[in-house]
Formats: structure tokens, sequence, C-alpha cells
């Protein structure tokens, strides 16, 4: 389903709930309104059957060439294999021969949290050689991770 044909059938749904929240209103005291409920029904009814759209459509994000999706898919196979920060992924994607560019193009697309990553990483490393908290920071620094997801991976490894 294409952005714009799920933009219309949000439109749509949003202007029966309207068209559904005025029909309630209307009918709920049909004497204090001086119509009759049989007069809202109706009026219900015209106003659901003209929607109009309330919201603005969002601008589609812009497509990815070709070698960014190949990068983006690369990046999720790395992502299921193993902890990384987001430079230490871009540098790993840039060996595999593609620009840095394509790279950071990929991950923008891509919702990753990198402060899972910094503690997948920081168990991985404790449990092949158990670090002090400090040298485990140092060491997730060293793998790209900024100081506060460092810092994050190093308290969920239980240090």
């Amino acid at each position: 389903m294409t952005r714009t044909t799920a933009g219309i059938i949000a439109a749509v749904a949003a202007a029966l709930v309207l068209g559904a929240c005025s029909a309630e209103t209307e009918t709920a005291d049909p004497a204090a309104s001086g119509t009759t409920a049989s007069g809202a029904a109706a009026s219900a009814t015209t106003k659901a059957a003209a929607p109009k759209a309330t919201t603005k459509p969002q601008p589609a994000a812009p497509a990815l060439t070709k070698e960014q999706a190949n990068a983006k898919n690369t990046a999720l196979s790395y992502l299921d294999l193993s902890g990384f920060s987001m430079s230490g992924l871009i540098k790993q994607l840039e060996s595999e021969g593609f620009s840095a560019k394509d790279a950071e193009a990929a991950l923008a697309t891509m919702k990753v949290d990198w402060n899972a990553e910094a503690a997948e990483s920081a168990k991985a490393y404790q449990d092949m050689t158990p670090m002090s908290a400090a040298g485990l920071i140092k060491q997730l620094k060293l793998e790209g991770y900024t100081t506060e997801q460092a810092e994050f991976g190093a308290k969920a490894a239980g240090l």
C-alpha cells in the first residue's frame, strides 16, 4: 500500500469517526436541539457522506537508491549478528565496498536503538574477557559508541 493510499484511507476513516461522533451528539437529546431522531440520523448521514480530509498527507520519505537499499539490508544483517555502534557499522559497510554516503543514507532510514546495541556489545565483551567498568566503557568508546551509550552498555552488562 502506498503512502498516498494509506493517507486517503486514514482520512476517510477519520471522517467516518467524526461523523459517528456527530450522530451520537445529535441523537443523545433530540428534544433539546429541536430535531427528531430521524432528522438527526439524516443529518449525520449527510455529514458522513461528504468526508473532508482534516490532515495533510505527509511527504514520502526519499526513496533509497539500489546501492543504499543494499547497504541497508547488509546493515540489518550485521545488526542481527552482533552489536554495532553507528560509526562502527558505517565503517563495516565501507569495508564491504559501500560509500560512506550510501551507508549513512541507509542508516538514516532505520530505527536503531544504539543503547541496546551498546548493551549487546558490552555483554559480548564481558562473556569473552571480563573487564572493569572503566575498561569496558573505554573499549566501547573505541568501537564508536558515545560516552552515554558506552555507560549504558556497561550498566546493562552489570557494571
